[in-house]
């Protein structure tokens, strides 16, 4: 599974299922991810990925654990 990074400069870090995040039409507000102070601004974002994602995408079996 994918899941956002956000952080903030005041360092608030918050991590979201991308399958949450909705997929919106262009005539749309958009979708508010993070709530911020007025002095807050977001620093980072990444998208984290499982590693069984990873092997998956490039042709590997999963391996037993």
């Amino acid at each position: 599974s994918k899941d956002v990074l956000l952080t903030s400069e005041n360092g608030h870090v918050i991590r979201i299922p991308a399958k949450s995040v909705p997929i919106l039409g262009r005539p749309t507000q958009g979708v508010i991810l993070m709530r911020l102070k007025s002095d807050d601004k977001v620093s980072a974002v990444s998208v984290m990925v499982d590693e069984d994602d990873i092997e998956n995408a490039n042709g590997e079996e999963k391996k037993a654990a």
